[in-house]
């Protein structure tokens, strides 16, 4: 599980720096209509900020569920201390993107860096909802597909891509 764990983190941060793109492109729209909707004072108004985090928080909980999904499934028939390492793992990952867009966004005031600063922090309390509530997930983020890994001496190998966790 330790050198799952440790592929999780290489791999997870790789696509994870390529998620925090999306995480931008999903506030872009909204950032838009913030940008229009500037007041005399240079100042945005609080709705177009909350709608831009509120695009930004479903492009983070999606990768979220994501990763939470891909625990479930690599677990789902483990037990001892490698397992918490492996949820640990897919935490780190988690909060990568979010955590890069935030340090990204450190000295800009444009709508969409203003709004990371809110997103971000919710992702938090969102992995816990989703990775203990997977009702939730399922529910929410059911149609994410997770990456699941089958025991070779099942006959049944390889990583692949589903939709649901392993039985």
């Amino acid at each position: 599980m330790i050198g799952l764990a440790i592929g999780v983190l290489v791999g997870g941060m790789v696509v994870g720096a390529l998620w925090t793109f999306v995480i931008g492109l999903a506030g872009a729209p909204a950032s838009i209509v913030a940008l229009k909707s500037k007041t005399e004072t240079g100042a945005y108004p609080t709705w177009s900020i909350m709608l831009v985090a509120a695009s930004q928080l479903v492009a983070l909980l999606i990768w979220s569920a994501a990763c939470v999904g891909s625990a479930a499934a690599l677990t789902v028939d483990s037990s001892g201390f490698g397992v918490w390492i492996l949820w640990g793992a897919f935490a780190l990952v988690s909060f990568m993107p979010g955590a890069s867009a935030l340090k990204d966004s450190a000295d800009a005031s444009a709508p969409a860096h203003l709004a990371i600063t809110i997103s971000t922090p919710l992702n938090f309390p969102g992995f816990l909802i989703l990775a203990f509530a997977p009702g939730v997930r399922e529910a929410a983020f059911g149609w994410v597909p997770v990456l699941a890994f089958r025991n070779a001496s099942l006959g049944k190998s390889g990583f692949r891509c589903l939709k649901s966790p392993l039985p």
